[in-house]
């Protein structure tokens, strides 16, 4: 199966999506992982954070990323929160007492490829470091994901 990837037509009305509640039903969900792990998410987005993307492209593949820095941490600080530069959004998840970032490394390059796919990029910085930061970037317009 193939994916494509095409930004919806100009005339496509869209409302936007809130980056701070869907950050905050996302660690609502994540509760019983971050338990497990005895970690704790914090949501440092600020609430007036929109993105043309809608919520069900980007929340799902968000979920596996938070879940991936959950399923290496104990003890973990993690801490999400987003930045805009023109038109691409970046969401950065920071763990501040980085357990097992071997782990961690094998599990982000494995959700590297459906980055792309949705025209996104996923990085790694400070595996091996006591601080490690995911980064998802991905543009502020909506998306439209084919499979083939």
């Amino acid at each position: 199966m193939r994916a494509y990837l095409q930004t919806a037509p100009a005339g496509l009305s869209t409302s936007g999506t809130s980056l701070f509640t869907m950050v905050n039903n996302l660690c609502s969900e994540l509760m019983p992982t971050a338990l497990r792990s005895k970690s704790v998410l914090v949501n440092e987005i600020d609430a007036d954070f929109f993105t043309a993307a809608q919520e069900n492209t980007i929340a799902p593949f968000l979920r596996e990323v938070v879940s991936a820095v959950l399923r290496n941490a104990r003890f973990g600080r993690i801490h999400i929160s987003a930045e805009k530069f023109a038109n691409v959004i970046t969401i950065l998840i920071e763990d501040q007492n980085n357990y097992n970032g071997y782990a961690l490394s094998s599990s982000i390059s494995q959700l590297e490829p459906l980055a792309r796919v949705m025209g996104g990029f996923l990085s790694l910085k400070g595996a091996q470091q006591l601080t490690a930061t995911v980064s998802f970037s991905f543009p502020d317009q909506p998306l439209v994901i084919q499979y083939q």
